[in-house]
């Protein structure tokens, strides 16, 4: 879950499907099966945890891949500007300003990244981007994080 989208309940915004899909017929059956489930769920928080290790890394992962959709040029846009990134994240952020949705919540969200990206300075995009982390943390009952991204 990007915590830069303020949200009082968990998303998934980075998963993989574990597995086939396996009923549940009795305990006997389903309790092998969720054991071998969770072992592969291991087995990808890991590879998530591996590839998340800062928030420069998370940006460079999230924009690997040409940022094409909406949420695409957002998360990517968010997590450079996170890290002081600011001439990486306003392409980004104003291309995710470019998408037409006339949707309530995209019309408020676009209001919010349009205020964001007219903060004069990096310092002040990025304060702004953790104060909305920051938000995510007290919505979701979460401990605060305890520091402040380095630059």
């Amino acid at each position: 879950m990007w915590l830069w989208n303020v949200a009082d309940h968990f998303t998934f915004d980075i998963f993989q499907r574990t597995g086939q899909y396996v009923p549940y017929v009795s305990d006997s059956q389903f309790g092998p099966e969720a054991e071998r489930l969770a072992q592969i769920a291991v087995t990808q928080l890991t590879e998530f945890r591996l590839n998340f290790p800062s928030v420069h890394e998370t940006a460079t992962y999230l924009s690997a891949s040409a940022p094409s959709t909406a949420n695409d040029c957002l998360n990517s846009g968010m997590a450079y500007g996170l890290a002081g990134k600011i001439d990486s994240a306003l392409p980004l952020l104003n291309r995710y300003l470019a998408y037409e949705d006339n949707r309530k919540w995209a019309i408020q969200k676009r209001a919010e990244i349009e205020e964001l990206v007219r903060l004069p300075d990096p310092q002040s995009v990025q304060l702004a981007i953790e104060d909305r982390v920051r938000a995510s943390r007290d919505a979701l009952h979460l401990p605060p994080s305890g520091h402040r991204v380095p630059n």
